[in-house]
């Protein structure tokens, strides 16, 4: 399928590509469609208490509540009860 696209974006494609970050322009094209795809079959009741629990954690972080942890730790805490 043939595209167009804007010259900016054929140079960040380009770019990607010659950095190695894809193997192929149609690599990265995939990868978006992907997450494109993802975002539209995203659940918004997840998405929502996710984003709940985050604005929390934050609160708490400012407020000077806040302890020791890890990204695995956050993560899991963030995560228990969405899925």
């Amino acid at each position: 399928m043939p595209l167009r696209l804007a010259p900016a974006l054929e140079r960040y494609i380009a770019d990607k590509v010659k950095s190695a970050a894809y193997r192929a322009a149609a690599d990265l094209i995939s990868g978006a469609v992907l997450h494109l795809q993802a975002q539209e079959n995203e659940d918004p009741v997840w998405v929502e208490t996710l984003r709940f629990r985050a604005n929390e954690a934050i609160k708490d972080i400012e407020s000077g509540r806040k302890g020791s942890w890890d990204v695995e730790t956050l993560k899991a805490r963030l995560l228990d009860g969405c899925m």
